[in-house]
């Protein structure tokens, strides 16, 4: 069973809070420019809640190091869930752009957190989003914050990569536990019970 939105966000401000303060684990080699470049985290929609990189190389070839990146930069263990091959459909995606900005289309809603693997020319980035309960069915995506050129321009999308947090099916919706109706009425009398027992007592 999928854990609920309030532990798996209170785990994540703790992965943040431990990787803000521990040496990242990965062997990535950082590259220019900054992943959140010309604020790439806001033209990406919906926006990036966080991200990691400019990494040097091709993610697809060095996965143990992207993992223990993303659990450094973004705590919890995670898990590689597919790659889009271009235009192509591939395991979780149905269509990706190959421009420096397009769209990335799944193949079903994206639930909870999950992170993406944006790779251009030899570099990528690493971006965190949070699909909720709605769920994320497309990402609108910028390579500006990947790789650009020596004049600034932002590079062609190779591919995207997803990455979800390990134990979760991406594809499902949170499980939010909320009490049953009778669990409502039989904690409301317990609560009434306490009161009246108390004002006994001041009598």
């Amino acid at each position: 069973m999928k854990r609920s939105l309030g532990l798996k966000s209170g785990l994540l401000g703790l992965g943040l809070l431990v990787g803000a303060v521990a040496p990242a684990q990965a062997q990535l080699i950082s590259v220019s420019p900054s992943c959140n470049n010309a604020s790439a985290m806001t033209q990406l929609t919906p926006d990036a809640i966080a991200c990691s990189g400019a990494w040097s190389g091709n993610n697809l070839n060095q996965q143990a190091d992207v993992l223990a990146q993303l659990a450094a930069d973004f705590g919890s263990t995670w898990a590689y869930a597919g790659t889009s091959a271009g235009a192509v459909a591939s395991g979780p995606f149905q269509s990706a752009g190959l421009g420096s900005t397009g769209t990335i289309n799944f193949s079903g809603p994206i639930y909870g957190l999950f992170a993406m693997a944006l790779k251009a020319s030899n570099e990528f980035s690493l971006y965190l989003f949070d699909g909720g309960t709605s769920g994320v069915s497309s990402i609108t995506y910028t390579t500006i914050g990947s790789a650009v050129n020596v004049r600034g321009i932002p590079q062609n999308l190779s591919h995207a990569s997803l990455y979800s947090v390990e134990g979760d099916d991406p594809f499902k919706p949170d499980v939010v536990t909320t009490p049953e109706p009778g669990t409502i009425v039989l904690m409301m009398t317990g609560l009434g019970a306490i009161a009246v027992v108390r004002r006994r007592r001041r009598a």
